[in-house]
């Protein structure tokens, strides 16, 4: 859609938190723990400012070899933090992804929704599985798609996409 992309702070490790309910700013520490570069949380250069500080100083959310730091993440290709890097690259190489214009294509799964992004001759669909289920979606615009992250050729007239998925595919 139009706009920046935003990752939120840590979303890209897959940092977890909650909320706090002190009634104060000190609330959103527990959903902004240090970012992880170590594997090990208790790392010189770590920004742990909120340690022993309060009630949200909690290890609930953060272990040493937890597998949410960039260190445990940057060299394992199926990571979250290489799956943002992918979809980053996939951005920049793609200028249909970030200028241009969008439509929205009508389909009768209301569960799907398809943005069809066009610039100059290149033209991206982005499909979206908004539902917590496997969801198919039957198309004849799939006949001359290719999946921008694998560079396959899409199936003849129908997609899969699993709960919550979502495909980036070129057409022409």
């Amino acid at each position: 859609l139009k706009g920046t992309p935003l990752i939120y702070y840590g979303q890209e490790l897959g940092m977890k938190g909650i909320q706090g309910k002190w009634n104060n700013d000190s609330n959103d520490i527990p959903v902004r723990m240090a970012f992880r570069w170590n594997r090990k949380i208790n790392v010189p250069g770590t920004a742990n400012f909120y340690r022993g500080t309060g009630p949200w100083d909690s290890r609930n959310f953060e272990s040493d070899n937890d597998g949410i730091s960039v260190e445990e993440q940057a060299n394992h290709s199926g990571s979250l933090l290489n799956f943002y890097r992918c979809l980053i690259a996939l951005r920049k190489m793609t200028p249909a992804l970030s200028i241009g214009s969008e439509e929205i294509i009508p389909t009768v799964n209301a569960n799907i929704l398809i943005i069809k992004r066009s610039c100059n001759d290149h033209q991206v669909l982005v499909v979206i599985n908004l539902s917590s289920h496997t969801e198919n979606w039957t198309s004849n615009l799939l006949n001359r798609t290719r999946d921008l992250s694998t560079s396959h050729k899409t199936r003849p007239n129908m997609l899969t996409l699993p709960a919550f998925g979502f495909r980036l595919l070129k057409m022409g």
